[in-house]
């Protein structure tokens, strides 16, 4: 369940195991409700409730219990039940989103605005204008990249504003060096690399939109409401893309760290990427770029090892049973769990609950290894 909503580790359980995934239950999609879209455009006044899905209605799915819902029959073409829980939370969305955008707070006013869609990219930018948070330039530089019609503010936001304003962050400077590559050239670029590697930082925000925004879900909510609308917020943050990860890789490629300068800089990232890395996402990075930059092969290992011993600690918030995902118990700690992403950082997060546990490295490992076959087998028997 926790795994259907971090979509963006489904790319780092393939470089790291060298398995291919099989398909989990995706988070519902960003398509913007009625409800939500008018709240966006009235923030005190969130439209009606949208109906759920019927209850009694014989849709040819399975019958599962929802926590606090009760005994449910889901439509067939939703064996997951996310849409079923997605129009029951469209309501409490559009209440979300009003509180967030009417809040004196200005890290919640941009996250209302980042739920509300990319046709408020403007309203954003405005916001990362007149302020000097980096966090917040971040986002209005997603939400302007993605918009269809960006205004007068959104073309004031770029990759090298945000390094002015977070110099010793990698992320940007990365940003800057992909955006170099594309169109002014390898010097520029290999400037903003040799910036990259210099810094002490890789914070890419990510989580940050879910810390800014979980304050404020309504307090009435269901649990499984909560878990939707959270996983919502990540689907968002995933959504800004990540564009420092695929320069990264061009730039230390097999054949570029045959230069010493080159090697030099990515055997320096890959550290970076590992000492202060967020995500896990930035561990794969490390490993990735470190290989082939001069990492040794014992080194190599010991952070695959690693990072399926943090894997495993993931897969333990799973339920039990494809029958037992809406469970309170599930819900209860599937709930906790993005508490802690928010609060921690992925990374952080999975690291305590790993010193808590007392289970060695190489158990663990052998845990997410076990893991991944049985998703396999299941995937096999399905074909």
């Amino acid at each position: 369940m926790i795994l259907a909503g971090l979509i963006a580790l489904t790319a780092a359980v393939v470089s790291l195991t060298h398995h291919s995934v099989p398909h989990l239950p995706q988070a519902p999609p960003n398509a913007r409700p009625a409800a939500v879209a008018a709240a966006s455009q009235t923030p005190t006044a969130p439209a009606a409730a949208p109906q759920a899905a019927s209850r009694d209605a014989d849709g040819g799915g399975a019958l599962v219990d929802i926590c606090g819902v009760g005994r449910v029959r889901l439509d067939k073409d939703d064996p997951s039940g996310m849409e079923y829980v997605s129009a029951l939370a469209q309501p409490a969305e559009a209440r979300w989103i009003a509180a967030l955008q009417a809040s004196s707070d200005t890290h919640a006013r941009v996250a209302g605005l980042v739920l509300a869609g990319p046709e408020q990219a403007e309203a954003m930018a405005q916001l990362a204008l007149q302020n000097t948070d980096p966090a917040l330039y971040d986002f209005a530089l997603g939400a302007c990249a993605r918009t269809e019609h960006a205004g007068a503010a959104c073309a004031q936001i770029s990759p090298e504003g945000w390094a002015e304003l977070d110099t010793d962050n990698a992320v940007p400077w990365l940003q800057v060096a992909r955006r170099a590559r594309l169109a002014a050239g390898p010097a520029r670029e290999a400037a903003a690399m040799q910036r990259a590697a210099g810094a002490h930082r890789v914070d890419d925000y990510n989580f940050s939109l879910l810390a800014d925004a979980l304050p404020s879900l309504p307090s009435d909510m269901g649990m499984a409401e909560k878990y939707l609308l959270a996983i919502e917020a990540i689907g968002f943050e995933a959504a800004r893309g990540a564009s420092q990860y695929p320069e990264a890789s061009k730039y230390c490629s097999r054949e570029a760290v045959n230069d010493v300068r080159v090697a030099e800089e990515c055997r320096t990232l890959a550290n970076l990427f590992e000492s202060h890395g967020s995500t896990m996402r930035d561990l794969v990075e490390a490993k990735a770029i470190g290989g082939r930059a001069g990492w040794s092969q014992q080194r190599v290992d010991a952070a695959m090892k690693y990072f399926a011993a943090l894997m495993a600690e993931v897969e333990q918030t799973e339920p039990a049973t494809a029958e037992a995902r809406w469970s309170c118990a599930s819900l209860s700690a599937a709930n906790d769990y993005l508490r802690d992403l928010a609060q921690r950082g992925e990374i952080n997060a999975l690291r305590e609950r790993y010193e808590r546990s007392g289970v060695s490295v190489p158990e663990l490992a052998q845990q997410h290894r076990d893991y991944i076959e049985k998703l396999m087998q299941r995937a096999s028997a399905l074909q």
